[in-house]
């Protein structure tokens, strides 16, 4: 399968390098050329390149600059002369968001405007979605650039989607890879952090060491703990997992610490698993439900992807957190030393200007 991939993004494209790496690492995976990013700045550059591109490609991938992404996304519409819908799935759990005044009406109509019969790709609060659209034989597909959205539809949807269209089963090779990706996304979020995470030995933990044993060998950034507390028969499942991903965390002096638990049926028959994520502030649990006819022992592959990329975002939030605050301390403190310095300039002249002027009249 060719495959074409094109990125549209403003300022220093290292700082989108990490993100372009996830896409084109999971595109090298069906194809059998390399496909390497083609980086635009100007939307026209790209539109242009993209038509070239799409003679020959039977996949297109545009990757853009989340805080651009759904007005490049119009422009797109526009250009090809795609009919659109409103995505009611979209629009409705959006719309709490929007009467809660914490996104805006062009948010809310943004972020569910999709071509009609588009294949969706979802993130995880449903703002910026991939998609695809197919005509024939061809596809373009769409992406957000960003640390944590790139990943969610990447590993939610881009590895399934892309093996539907080069013929290649959902096997335990393909799962293989994408945790192994996952992996070295959080070993990578952790190393640039200078943190550490531990993982509890509840369930998944051999799916988890195959991977770190691949990436992390030394043991430096991630740790394994295996003496865990059975959970009590009144105990919620949830509180369990939450505890024991704290308790890790502190057992093990990490950082931060992970959690899956065991699979469990509902009383409507539907098969979950809780997966945690824990650092020194709180501990943050989700509750994953197997997919139609996904078994109990397939649900744990997808709890331990959900968790380690759950783990990975949360890592990535928290240094880009960090790291924001210290450029803006560092901003403040640089005007406030400009400031001081044209206070002292300004003072210097005034008095200068006063003594000429007593000199001056002497």
């Amino acid at each position: 399968m060719n495959i074409k991939l094109f990125s549209l993004a403003k300022g220093n494209p290292a700082a989108f390098a990490e993100n372009k790496k996830l896409i084109s690492d999971c595109a090298n995976a069906f194809t059998q050329e390399t496909a390497k990013f083609s980086n635009f700045a100007s939307p026209k550059r790209m539109f242009l390149a993209v038509s070239q591109a799409l003679r020959s490609a039977d996949c297109v991938v545009i990757a853009v600059q989340n805080q651009s992404y759904n007005s490049i996304k119009k422009m797109l519409f526009n250009a090809l002369e795609i009919k659109t819908q409103q995505v009611e799935e979209i629009y409705i759990n959006l719309l709490p968001l929007f009467e809660k005044g914490k996104i805006s009406n062009a948010a809310l109509v943004n972020n569910s405007l999709f071509p009609v019969n588009a294949q969706i790709f979802h993130t995880d609060n449903l703002m910026s979605c991939g998609f695809s659209i197919t005509s024939g034989a061809q596809s373009i597909i769409m992406l957000p650039l960003d640390s944590v959205k790139t990943a969610e539809v990447v590993f939610g949807s881009l590895y399934s989607y892309l093996a539907l269209l080069a013929g290649v089963d959902e096997n335990d090779d393909l799962n293989k890879l994408k945790r192994l990706r996952l992996t070295e996304r959080l070993f990578t979020a952790v190393s640039k952090s200078k943190a550490t995470l531990a993982f509890a030995a509840v369930n998944g933990v051999n799916l988890i060491e195959e991977c770190t044993k691949m990436i992390d060998k030394d043991s430096k950034a991630f740790k394994f703990v295996y003496d865990i507390e059975s959970r009590a028969s009144s105990q919620p499942v949830k509180d369990y997992i939450a505890a024991c991903a704290q308790k890790t965390r502190i057992e093990a002096k990490s950082d931060y610490a992970v959690a899956v638990s065991s699979a469990f049926s509902g009383n409507d028959d539907s098969i979950f698993i809780y997966c945690a994520v824990a650092d020194k502030n709180e501990t943050t649990v989700t509750k994953v439900f197997a997919k139609d006819d996904e078994s109990a022992r397939e649900l744990v592959n997808t709890g331990v992807e959900f968790a380690l990329k759950a783990a990975g975002n949360t890592v990535v939030s928290k240094y880009e957190e960090l790291h924001s605050k210290a450029a803006k301390a560092g901003k403040a403190l640089r005007k406030n030393i400009a400031a001081i310095t044209a206070f002292a300039v300004g003072g210097s002249a005034v008095i200068s200007a006063v003594l000429a002027l007593l000199l001056g009249n002497q």
